[in-house]
């Protein structure tokens, strides 16, 4: 009888599965959407019988080898039914397609309730099996790798030997473990295998969930190397204190479980900041140890299986007797009546035993699959009404700026493995979308030894973000040296401190001024760090995103890692930008791990003109020194990361066009009031600046975005590339797309007219391609013995346009943040760059 156990307390729930199975060999998975879970069980010996009903027969011949029938349940209707007898190995793909092999090497695959016997068996009898996209199957069959599908023939290719093999989530690159190193192969043959020469034998190999890194465990070297499958080397490993024999992932990328070449142990590492965080007791078989969706640990430790909290290795959950069990882990809900027990993520049915228990996972959605985007709204319409008729639940999103477009999507969804997991089946590219609430909790963390200018640059942001009507507080965190109180024009008075070490009224330590509630640092305190870490946080973060209010601190990298709250987002104040590898940069990293989004980066590059407004403050709150000092007149940043969105009134749209807001009548002022600073206008734009251009494609696969950049540029078309990084929560391992882009036109208008003339050409189809702004590109240099070529760029999977006779331009970006990713590549290949406005104004 199968059970179902409630993550992370292993609380069974008796009502939830329905249906017996006989004995079971082995659990092969469950698909969730389906709704089947599948077995094996022992094959029926029936020779016996066969040798009695043939009297002429002598001797019938028997095979010693274990066969299986591979059984599938109905979760849905509790009906057991065989799908494929005498089996020899089965597999469950990325997309839930069940395949079979029996002796004969025929295959049954499952898919969609559907059963497709293909016409065509393999050529020989498998070691491994790998489900892949498209319904393709992945064998390795020593000395060969076979390609297979039900209506194509198999591709056989060179197999090397090895000790381990290894494939991607969605089957487009195996990996082997050979004896001096590790070696990559296309299934499909379209790029050359490549080896990787490592100092110590590899034994086991794993892929990180987007295919982008393998792991490998050596012989006699303690810990993990780690291989970059796009620039083929090896990259920054894991250290461990002795050897690993085996290892695997979380579905997520998050955690990584690695057995010791000594004892019954399983060590626990988290991935993202390739720490060791301990070892739990367990004996390693085929189910357990594993990482669950919602990220709780399950081992088997004796007779039972015990829940972990990874993180912590705090014990979690128990079930006596469990070890003996074959163990699934799965994000599948139950239908109907059952959905309740299980506290689904979005709230619909509540546990009838009780409430919902407070260590639940919380939901990440809601998750839209994305599949057009266009700014005529019949278009999108028609390709709606097409998808439904198809029998998919297709609607469209109204536009939430005048940037954006109307959305053709599918969903929502809870989780994004549930949106992905649909977006695979569509064959066609597909975008994960989650609508961005409106940010209640923002943190501004200066990068710059200059704390006068980041004071300004967050006193500007707080005033801009509250152009539009929406209240802004903004709190002085800077507990060392607060000076952001100088900034705003108050004698130092009562704040943050007083109200959470002496009871003072927040609404009397809040002072309004240029219709911001400032909230100066306060008394001095020698408990800086009780302070960030009072739960009192949470609370202000639930009431200010209640209210539709938006709460600013001005804090220290260090202070936000140890702040109670997590902020819906964080800017980083620096004229220059900031440096990685600093320990700023590492904080702000370690902030994104958190899953504090970065939105963006104010940088001094541009020096607004002046504003005749003259907002003074209330009287009887300046100093006295304060009044006497004359008004300077300064340079202030503008926020130029276009991740800064709206909320629904657009108010992080205000950010960068301050000026265009109507002006606010100045109130009286006191006698002998200071001249106030003027409020920080946005540049004009650059008279040579091409920023717009059409994207007209992203894909997960390089050579594709190269085969269509190539088709463009065939036609005189200026191409480019641009590699993003997409997802992971700041789980340290998102998804690389690339996104292909069509010329650069200094309007709008001007590009929507180039997008007429693609269509025209057809060199896209009618409603395809997004206009939008992204004016960076990356700037390498041509001339000299330093110069580049576009050849050898290529080799690296970098794809370069001449733009001048003095340079080649690299990719399309958004914001300067986007380029990240290609600049680390060029780091990588040893190639300068520069980043810059298209024309020539470096940003």
């Amino acid at each position: 009888m199968p059970r179902a156990y409630r993550l992370p307390g292993l609380a069974e729930i008796p009502t939830a599965m329905r249906g017996k199975l006989p004995p079971v060999g082995r659990v092969i998975g469950l698909d969730a959407e389906a709704e089947f879970l599948y077995v094996t069980t022992p094959t029926k010996d029936t020779t016996a019988q066969k040798a009695q009903k043939g009297k002429r027969a002598k001797s019938v011949p028997t095979d010693s080898t274990a066969k299986y029938d591979v059984l599938a349940l109905d979760l849905g209707s509790a009906r057991v039914d065989t799908v494929a007898s005498g089996i020899e190995q089965a597999t469950l793909g990325p997309d839930g397609t069940l395949y079979t092999v029996d002796a004969k090497r025929r295959v049954v695959s499952v898919a969609r309730r559907f059963r497709v016997a293909w016409p065509q068996p393999l050529p020989g009898v498998p070691l491994q099996l790998f489900g892949a996209a498209d319904q393709r199957l992945v064998v390795a069959e020593p000395p060969n790798l076979v390609t297979a599908a039900a209506d194509q023939p198999a591709t056989s290719r060179a197999l090397p030997a090895g000790s381990d093999v290894a494939a991607t989530r969605w089957g487009d690159l195996v990996a082997v473990a050979a004896d001096s190193g590790v070696v990559l192969m296309d299934p499909l043959g379209r790029r050359d295998a490549a080896f990787i020469r490592l100092p110590d034998h590899p034994r086991a190999l794993v892929f990180s969930p987007s295919g982008h890194r393998i792991y490998v465990a050596r012989r006699t070297e303690p810990g993990l190397a780690a291989i970059d499958r796009y620039e083929r080397e090896e990259i920054d490993g894991v250290a461990l204190p002795l050897p690993a024999t085996a290892i695997r992932l979380d579905p997520l990328g998050r955690w990584l479980l690695a057995k010791p070449s000594a004892g019954d142990s399983v060590w626990v590492v988290d991935l993202p900041v390739k720490r060791l965080v301990g070892s739990v007791p367990c004996v390693w078989r085929v189910d357990l140890p594993a990482i669950a969706p919602e990220g709780v640990l399950l081992v088997r430790q004796g007779d039972d299986v015990v829940a972990y909290r990874p993180d912590s290795l705090v014990e979690t959950g128990r079930v006596k007797g469990g070890g003996a069990d074959l163990w699934t882990l799965t994000a599948w809900r139950p239908r109907g009546a059952y959905r309740g027990a299980f506290a689904d993520a979005d709230g619909s049915g509540a546990p009838s035993g009780g409430p919902v228990a407070s260590d639940t996972a919380g939901p990440e959605g809601p998750m839209y699959v994305q599949v057009s985007t266009s700014q005529n709204e019949a278009w999108s319409s028609e390709m709606a009404q097409q998808l439904t008729r198809a029998g998919l639940a297709a609607r469209v999103l109204d536009p939430k700026n005048p940037d954006d477009g109307y959305r053709v999507v599918l969903g929502p969804y809870p989780t994004r493995a549930q949106a992905e997991a649909i977006g695979r089946k569509l064959g066609r590219p597909f975008w994960i979308y989650q609508p961005t609430p409106t940010p209640a909790l923002i943190a501004l963390v200066p990068a710059t030894g200059d704390l006068k200018w980041a004071a300004g640059a967050a006193w500007d942001v707080a005033r801009a973000a509250a152009l539009n009507g929406r209240r802004v507080a903004l709190v002085d965190l800077w507990l060392e040296h607060p000076m952001l109180h100088e900034t705003v024009g108050l004698a130092p008075t009562e704040g943050i401190v007083d109200a959470f070490e002496y009871d003072v009224s927040l609404t009397k330590a809040a002072h309004e001024i240029d219709h911001v509630f400032f909230i100066a640092a306060g008394a001095v305190t020698a408990h800086a760090g009780d302070l960030f870490a009072n739960p009192r946080w949470k609370k202000l973060h639930g009431g200010f995103k209640v209210e539709d209010a938006l709460l600013i601190l001005f804090l220290s990298a260090g202070a936000l890692a140890r702040l109670s709250a997590v902020p819906d987002g964080l800017i980083v104040l620096s004229p220059d930008g900031y440096e990685p590898e600093s320990s700023i940069g590492q904080g702000i990293a370690a902030a994104m791990e958190r899953g504090v989004p970065l939105l963006g980066v104010v940088r001094e590059r541009w020096t607004p003109g002046p504003d005749t407004r003259s907002v003074a403050p209330p009287p009887g709150r300046i100093s006295a020194s304060a009044a006497r000092r004359p008004a300077r007149r300064r340079t202030r940043p503008v926020v130029i990361a276009a991740t800064l969105v709206a909320g629904a009134a657009g108010g992080w749209g205000l950010l960068v066009r301050g000026a265009e807001h109507a002006p606010t009548p100045a109130r009286p002022a006191p006698a002998h009031t200071p001249r106030a600073r003027p409020v920080a206008a946005a540049p004009a734009p650059h008279a040579d600046s091409l920023s717009w251009t059409v994207q007209l494609a992203a894909y997960a696969e390089l050579d594709k975005a190269l085969a269509l950049a190539d088709r463009l540029n065939a036609q005189g078309v200026t191409p480019f590339v641009t590699p993003v990084a997409i997802g992971g929560g700041g789980r340290g391992d998102a998804t690389v797309w690339y996104r292909v882009f069509a010329g650069a036109y200094p309007t709008r208008d001007s590009a929507l007219s180039a997008r007429v003339g693609l269509w025209a050409r057809q060199l896209a189809d009618r409603g395809q391609g997004d206009v939008l702004r992204a004016p960076y590109s990356l700037a390498l240099s041509r001339q000299g013995g330093g110069g580049v070529r576009t050849d050898r760029l290529r080799a690296r999977g970098i794809a370069a346009v001449a733009w001048d006779s003095a340079r080649l331009l690299v990719g399309a970006f958004e914001t300067p943040e986007q380029a990240t990713v290609l600049e680390n590549q060029l780091k990588r290949a040893g190639v300068s760059a520069t980043l810059v406005t298209r024309m020539t104004t470096t940003p």
